[in-house]
């Protein structure tokens, strides 16, 4: 009897353990991906601009503060990818890339992050409304929608404000895939925010 039930102890440890081997080997691995864009060095030139542009810190809507990757399969709904995620919220790294393009684009006299407030001085802010890979189609679409003011902060004036949207091809249809297409969205849309500076009176 003891060793019938020994037995069947042995069988139920067995089976467990390969459930508990297919279980694993089924999940994907964790990963995390760095959202940067290469800013190729400019030559020095006159700056175009007398001011300083004070850059203030990238802010987003509450659901993108967050270092999850955001995917939407059908119009109006936004999940995370599982095993996929941002090494930092992506307002971070946003903020990281414009300050690095216009720094690079020599436009203005000095770039800062500070916060002091100085005559001759203009106010960039910065905002993400949506930074997501659309995967209603495949391989889908890479998004980001940003918000950005020009302030004159002396004097409390608002300079101009603009709405960028910026997409990109995801290169594939997974999170990598997405990954990639929103460093392209991200460069794409430094680039277009540098010539609405440039535009500038």
């Amino acid at each position: 009897m003891n060793s019938r039930r020994g037995a069947g102890n042995c069988a139920l440890a067995l089976v467990l353990a390969v459930l508990a081997g297919c279980a694993s080997g089924a999940r994907e691995p964790v990963r995390y991906f760095v959202l940067d864009v290469a800013v190729a060095p400019v030559a020095a030139s006159q700056p175009l601009r007398r001011e300083t542009l004070l850059i203030t810190p990238t802010t987003s809507a509450t659901f993108y503060d967050t270092q999850d990757i955001m995917v939407s399969r059908q119009p109006g709904v936004r999940t995370p990818y599982q095993f996929s995620h941002w090494t930092e919220p992506p307002s971070a790294a946003v903020h990281a890339a414009l300050t690095d393009r216009i720094e690079a684009s020599h436009l203005f006299r000095d770039v800062t992050t500070s916060s002091r407030r100085m005559p001759g001085t203009l106010a960039l802010d910065t905002s993400i409304r949506e930074i997501y890979h659309d995967a209603s189609s495949n391989p889908g679409t890479a998004t980001i929608v940003l918000y950005a003011e020009l302030r004159e902060p002396v004097k409390h004036e608002l300079v101009a404000r603009r709405v960028f949207h910026a997409e990109a091809a995801a290169s594939s249809f997974d999170a990598p895939g997405a990954v990639a297409g929103l460093r392209a969205a991200l460069t794409k849309l430094s680039i277009d925010l540098v010539d609405w500076l440039r535009s500038m009176p």
